[in-house]
């Protein structure tokens, strides 16, 4: 049974959240993160919401443990080297923690972390195991050696401090890494890394995403763990995306620090093509709203870098860009979605409204059109929309919209 306690004033919270911090906590058979305070009615109706309205949580600090610092690797995905803190196993949070998050060389940095430092070890948002500081160093205690060189290709890495990288757009971790963000921006279902794309990339099947519109089932199949029935159903998944917005096409090529949603603006500005985007000048492009020199350099040169390999692909005839869609019965209107849909996914419902002429938001903007939810829970989203008179549907409404 949970233990309730009642108060009448905000101090007697404040008091009580710190006596369970400092005395009760640890001696519980269970773990808690914080306290939830309300009054003494129950709203039954306010419980069975995801985030009921007539009570509030109030968390605890992150809880810290001391450590020893045993080595550090770095964890490497696509082009980013990321380190990762080896540390003595220490009991937190019921779990046994191992290693924790130095974030960057910069962090590392200001950490004045060393191999054998003593160090402060939290659950961010009781989570993420994560160092916060160093207790002590002792005297000799060994550098954390930063990588130099990509242990994929051997190219120097490049060392910004807050982000530790491969330049090389060839290497064969930042290829790896291109045809799992296609697979992942497409929503191509039952391509699994471990038992598909990694096997697959290893045994140099498929090198390119244009590769992955050669695949046979004969092809799956001989992998382990891939039974005839997944196989057809991976490349059906595959198959079955034949039309793909611009913007959604190029995210898909994992240029760094370039997302659908910026193209996107690239789009809305009248950059529709490949070839107009790979032929305009980094001035022109700078011009779009919300872009700077560094985006339309990145997106421009992104373009220009992977051409080939794009055209390789569209060449494959399996996959098309769409048109611009300037018509439709959706024309001019911005949809947010929230909550849980009955008939579709998030993603189909996003697809839905582009297909006509409409725009997906993932937040509740300004001059928002609708918010679709088939929730009256009174979500941050909801009351935005409330707030800022923009229409609340239903998705079953939404769809009426479209007959």
């Amino acid at each position: 049974m949970v233990k309730t306690k009642t108060v009448h004033t905000i101090q007697e919270v404040i008091e009580t959240r710190q006596e369970i911090i400092d005395s009760i906590r640890d001696s519980l058979n269970y773990e808690i993160d914080g306290l939830v305070i309300k009054g003494r009615e129950i709203d039954r109706e306010d419980m069975k919401r995801a985030k009921p309205e007539s009570q509030i949580a109030f968390k605890f600090p992150a809880e810290m443990i001391d450590s020893t610092l045993i080595d550090v690797e770095w964890s490497v995905s696509g082009a980013n080297y990321t380190p990762v803190a080896l540390i003595e196993p220490v009991e937190l949070l019921g779990s046994t923690v191992q290693r924790a998050s130095l974030a960057n060389p910069d962090i590392m940095g200001q950490l004045g972390v060393k191999i054998g430092s003593k160090v402060m070890v939290s659950k961010r948002g009781d989570i993420i195991p994560k160092i916060e500081y160093v207790i002590a160093t002792p005297e000799g205690a060994e550098e954390i050696v930063i990588p130099i060189k990509c242990e994929a290709c051997e190219s120097d890495l490049i060392n910004e401090g807050s982000r530790l990288y491969c330049p090389n757009e060839d290497c064969p971790n930042v290829r790896y890494r291109r045809i799992v963000k296609w697979i992942k921006k497409n929503d191509i279902k039952h391509f699994s890394e471990k038992l598909i794309l990694r096997p697959l990339y290893e045994t140099q099947r498929i090198q390119k995403i244009a590769d992955l519109y050669t695949l046979k089932i004969s092809d799956l199949t001989k992998l382990e763990g891939v039974q005839e029935k997944s196989a057809k159903k991976a490349l059906n998944n595959l198959l079955a995306v034949k039309q793909i917005p611009l913007e959604r096409f190029i995210a898909g090529f994992d240029i760094e620090g370039l997302g659908e949603r910026m193209v996107k603006k690239a789009v809305k500005a009248g950059f529709d093509t490949l070839e107009a985007i790979k032929t305009a000048s980094i001035h022109e492009l700078s011009q779009i709203d919300g872009y700077a020199e560094i985006t339309a350099q990145t997106l421009q040169q992104g373009v220009e870098k992977l051409y080939p390999e794009m055209e390789q692909l569209l060449k494959t005839q399996k996959v098309k860009i769409a048109e611009p869609i300037t018509e439709g019965k959706l024309k001019g209107l911005t949809f947010c979605f929230t909550g849980k849909l009955i008939t579709m996914s998030r993603k189909e419902a996003h697809d839905l409204v582009i297909s006509n002429g409409g725009e997906p938001k993932s937040s509740v903007t300004k001059h928002l059109s609708y918010l679709v939810t088939n929730s009256t829970e009174r979500t941050t989203k909801y009351k935005k929309a409330q707030e800022q008179g923009t229409t609340i549907i239903t998705e079953a409404q939404f769809l009426k919209l479209l007959e």
